[in-house]
């Protein structure tokens, strides 16, 4: 049985260049929702989407509980593939 004291961080990174275009994006949209609603109680997250640039989604990791979910549910439907790519900057 998993140990669900315990303490986890996760850092979505998602690709949003001109690359993820079409399908490729609204299935990587489609896996974040499914990802984030999966995440455990006692978590703290972020997610950081980049092209030629980045967006935080939070300047630092936050709590996972129904606000945060629905600022990052939020944030996932406003991404859309543009852009060259640029993982360095972050």
């Amino acid at each position: 049985e998993p140990d669900t004291d315990m303490f986890c961080e996760v850092i979505f990174l998602v690709d949003v260049s001109g690359s993820m275009s079409g399908s490729r994006m609204e299935q990587t949209k489609q896996t974040l929702q499914l990802f984030l609603s999966s995440l455990p109680t006692n978590c703290i997250f972020n997610m950081v989407s980049f092209n030629k640039n980045y967006q935080k989604l939070f300047q630092s990791s936050q709590k996972y509980d129904d606000s945060t979910m629905q600022q990052a549910e939020a944030f996932v439907s406003r991404m859309y593939a543009r852009g060259g790519t640029n993982i360095m900057n972050p």
